[in-house]
């Protein structure tokens, strides 16, 4: 058996020899060998964009991408927006002649704010980090009313509630005790848009 480093067309020589002499055939790229298939991939995360690589880019070979939100990509070198902050599982599938080969690997996305904010001038979380009670402070362009999310690590709704904003201005202590240490976000929606900070829970 003959292993060989690298993959290509690799041409064989048979030599026979014996009591009456000797004899050469050279068969020029008689053998095609072929990559063993590899899911390694690497990501460069660009706030809620993210552009995914596989170690191992050849033409010929199939990828299917599961970025963990339930969209998916067959590209070898596939970008994708996140809408949501939290972790996501992604997964690489790659097969070829030889098989199949597949990788995972956990993307934390973190939107400490969104760029859609001229409604408010003043965005405030303090303390931050807190130990359990936070103070939410609002500032800007009145409208009768704000949504308030409170969100995880995962993406995941843990209160919704609404915010009478017509004075332009709103103070608030949100209770986070029954929470777990950990980095939260919470958003604010309004007709113009949505803006989200983060903070970090610290418990005693």
């Amino acid at each position: 058996m003959i292993t060989y480093a690298q993959p290509g067309s690799y041409s064989v020589t048979l030599i026979a020899e014996n009591f009456w002499g000797k004899d050469t055939l050279i068969l020029s790229d008689y053998m095609e060998v072929f990559a063993q298939p590899d899911a390694s991939f690497e990501h460069t995360v660009d706030g809620q964009e993210v552009t995914f690589q596989s170690v191992y880019a050849y033409p010929d070979w199939q990828y299917e991408w599961r970025f963990g939100d339930g969209a998916t990509s067959n590209e070898m070198k596939p970008s994708h927006f996140f809408a949501h902050p939290g972790e996501y599982t992604v997964e690489l599938r790659v097969t070829n002649t030889c098989g199949t080969a597949m990788s995972s690997k956990t993307v934390v996305i973190v939107i400490t704010a969104t760029t859609n904010t001229d409604f408010l001038d003043i965005f405030q979380l303090s303390p931050n980090p807190a130990s359990g009670r936070i103070e939410l402070f609002l500032q800007g362009r009145s409208q009768k009313k704000l949504q308030a999310r409170l969100i995880n690590v995962l993406g995941q709704e843990l209160k919704h509630w609404q915010i009478d904003f017509s004075s332009g201005n709103y103070k608030e202590i949100v209770d986070c005790s029954k929470l777990t240490s950990g980095t939260y976000w919470l958003e604010i929606i309004g007709l113009e848009g949505a803006a989200s900070r983060a903070f970090i829970l610290q418990k005693q």
